[in-house]
């Protein structure tokens, strides 16, 4: 999140949000018209999402991973700031 943020040229604090106090806080903000996240979104943040192992990885779909850095540096972040 901080990489990004600085990617584009923006400043906020990020702070630690346990999954105790996110659950109640995303029913919460989920009642208001325009939330910042909900319960829903919550609950997906705390399912994993790695595939299992014995699936083919990223090489089978022809995907090389690379860092997050080196695509905002790139085109990515260009995109990102316009």
């Amino acid at each position: 999140m901080r990489e990004l943020l600085a990617a584009l040229g923006r400043r906020r604090r990020v702070l630690p949000l346990p999954h105790a106090v996110a659950l109640p806080l995303g029913r919460l903000l989920g009642l208001l018209p325009r939330p910042p996240f909900n319960s829903e979104q919550v609950k997906l943040m705390m399912t994993d999402k790695v595939a299992a192992p014995g699936l083919p990885g990223l090489t089978a779909l022809g995907v090389s991973p690379r860092p997050l850095t080196d695509w905002l540096e790139g085109s990515g972040g260009r995109r990102l700031r316009a």
